[in-house]
Parts: structure tokens; C-alpha cells; sequence
């Protein structure tokens, strides 16, 4: 007996995602016969040909069907496809509804959703500038140094010893505070241009038309940043 497949193949793609391979044969022989353990190799052969095929587009594990027209019953592979197309139908249905919700929801509250889609437009412009401008200028001088030049101008070694012996503070002398105000001094001076930057920069944010309902927030944040700079 020689057997040859006429086969053709359908591919049904449901809108969840999920495909199914109806792959349907039709047998020529000298006594047109398709037994049982003929279709099950011509099927095995068959599904390597169609794995192949989905493997190459990234398409492995989508579930097969295999139907003989002359042999087989054509009543689980009707259900089947009834079965997809009631999913298909189910699937369109359910993201059809939660798109008209999504769209009342927007109807709704459309000048929060304005302004929540302005406000994240504005946090994706400043992290922009933070990207631009990741770090500060090098530093210039140490914070100590305010420190050493207060120390050279005290006139009486006592009055160093007598600090000394006190943990650095002593009648007028504070060398912790002093290399405080190093520290603040060297901070202003390395940020300035930072903050004098972004303050720039909320100021063209602040004046964009497309912005206008993130305005006032946007003026906000440069209160406070004026505020922190003042604060330095």
C-alpha cells in the first residue's frame, strides 16, 4: 500500500493569545484505506514538521489538533474549534467592556487624568535634567580649612591648649563649629550652579503650554528648591 498525505494545514490565532494547528489529511492508496497505526506515523511525521515550523517563529508549545477526513470522526475536532471561537468570542467581549469602562473612567475624571499625565511628563523632564547634570562641580577646598584659619588667628596658645583639652570648644573657640561652616561654605559653592540650573529649568516648565495643569505643582517645587538652597 502506498500512502501519501494531501495534507493542508489551518492555523486559527484567537485574540487571548492562544493558537491552535488543525492539521487535516486526506489519504490516496490502492485500496483507500487509512488504518489506525497509518495515521498515528503520519501524524507523528506530520507534528515534527509543524514543530519545526513554530519553533522557528518562536512559537513552541501551541497545541495541535490532527484530523483524517476520510477516517477519522469529525465530531471532537468541531467542538474544538467551537470551543476556541466561544473563548475568542469571550476574550473580545471581556477587553471590549474594560475598554469602554477605561473610557468612562477618563470621562469621568478627565482633569485628574490631564493632570496626572502632566505631572509624570514633568517627573520624566527632571529626571532628564538629573541625568544631564548627575553630579556636582569637583571640590575646592577642604572643610577644614575654614577651621585652620580661625585656629592661626587665636592670639594665646592657652587658649588652643585649654580647647584642646576640651574637645575643640573653648571661650570663643569651636572647631567642630568651624569646620562646619567649611562644609556648609564648600556645599553652597559646589551646588550653586546645580540649583541655579534647575531652578532655570522648572522655570521653562512652568511657562510650557502643554504643562499648564501641572503649573502650580511645578511652582511649588521651585519654592521648596529656593528654600533647601537658602537653607545651605
Amino acid at each position: 500500500m502506498s500512502v501519501s498525505p494531501l495534507g493542508r494545514q489551518l492555523r486559527l490565532q484567537c485574540c487571548d493569545g492562544i493558537s491552535h494547528f488543525l492539521v487535516s489529511f486526506g489519504f490516496r492508496s490502492s485500496s483507500h484505506i487509512a488504518n489506525h497505526a497509518i495515521n498515528q506515523r503520519l501524524y507523528a511525521f506530520k507534528q515534527l514538521q509543524v514543530e519545526n515550523e513554530l519553533a522557528a517563529e518562536d512559537l513552541a508549545g501551541v497545541p495541535m489538533v490532527f484530523f483524517n477526513v476520510q477516517s477519522d470522526d469529525a465530531s471532537p475536532v468541531r467542538e474544538a474549534l467551537f470551543e476556541q471561537l466561544n473563548r475568542m468570542r469571550v476574550t473580545v467581549e471581556t477587553r471590549l467592556l474594560d475598554l469602554c469602562a477605561a473610557a468612562d473612567e477618563v470621562m469621568k475624571n478627565h482633569e485628574a487624568q490631564s493632570l496626572t499625565a502632566a505631572m509624570e511628563e514633568v517627573a520624566e523632564k527632571l529626571n532628564s535634567f538629573l541625568e544631564i547634570h548627575p553630579t556636582l562641580s569637583a571640590r575646592e577646598r577642604h572643610a577644614y580649612t575654614e577651621a585652620l584659619t580661625t585656629i592661626r588667628n587665636v592670639r594665646y596658645a592657652s587658649t588652643l591648649w585649654a580647647a584642646t583639652r576640651r574637645s575643640g570648644e573653648y571661650s570663643g573657640l569651636n572647631v567642630v563649629h568651624n569646620i562646619g561652616i567649611g562644609a556648609a561654605k564648600d556645599a553652597r559653592q559646589r551646588s550653586e550652579r546645580w540649583f541655579t540650573s534647575l531652578t532655570d529649568y522648572l522655570a521653562v516648565l512652568k511657562g510650557d503650554e502643554g504643562l499648564q495643569l501641572a503649573s502650580r505643582p511645578i511652582g511649588e517645587q521651585a519654592q521648596a528648591l529656593k528654600f533647601e538652597w537658602l537653607m545651605i
